[in-house]
């Protein structure tokens, strides 16, 4: 429709590190952090404890944006910490970044696996706003019980969900294979795109059960 309107996520969950993270997560939220809170603040221009605290802070400021909650600023600090401790791991040991290990495939998906199981744990506090379910939750989360009862349970309950869960992450690695797939996407022939219309309508009529709850980001 003649409408440029910037990227704002590429592939967050692909990130192979904590920066690489907010170069893909909320592009808008993480440059305007950058320049009106990180730069102003002295950036990486100071000394190096004056950069990892100025990470520390501007996230922990990105989560008061959130809400003036607990679980907000817990989220912001987990984020600040990870920024800090992978400055900090990066300015010690520079050869890490061009260790041939991390240049291979499995180095890659180590980093991945690794930076994704930190940014899942920050998910929680994020999501669940009551202290004592977020410890229990965060608990359950590092601290694997392998009671896996009532999660099978839930799976059977929530088939939904489930696939779209799965349907995500197939075409998130899809996404990631192929590149710039948007701009695949926006160059099908009409009768493709009428049909991917078509079926969305489709999708929206059979599962929509009339009680949809507001998006996560009316909250802020």
């Amino acid at each position: 429709m003649g409408f440029k309107i910037p990227r704002n996520f590429n592939k967050p969950y692909f990130a192979t590190s904590p920066s690489d993270f907010w170069r893909r997560w909320h592009i808008s939220l993480s440059s305007w952090l950058r320049d009106y809170l990180y730069i102003p603040l002295g950036g990486n221009k100071k000394s190096s404890g004056r950069t990892y605290l100025n990470l520390a802070t501007v996230m922990f400021l990105g989560g008061l944006w959130h809400g003036a909650s607990w679980n907000f600023v817990i989220w912001g600090m987990l984020h600040g910490g990870y920024l800090a401790v992978h400055k900090i791991v990066s300015d010690r040991f520079p050869g890490i970044k061009i260790h041939p290990f991390f240049k291979s495939r499995i180095g890659k998906i180590v980093s991945l696996l690794v930076t994704q199981y930190f940014v899942f744990l920050a998910w929680i506090p994020f999501r669940v706003g009551d202290t004592k379910g977020m410890l229990y939750a965060i608990q359950k989360y590092v601290f694997i019980d392998f009671l896996t009862q009532q999660t099978f349970e839930l799976i059977l309950t929530q088939k939904f969900p489930i696939f779209l869960l799965i349907l995500f992450g197939i075409l998130s690695f899809i996404s990631y294979k192929r590149g710039n797939l948007l701009e695949v996407i926006s160059n099908l022939h009409l009768k493709y795109w009428l049909i991917f219309l078509f079926s969305i309508a489709l999708i929206i009529l059979f599962f929509y059960d009339g009680n949809p709850e507001n998006f996560i980001y009316f909250r802020f």
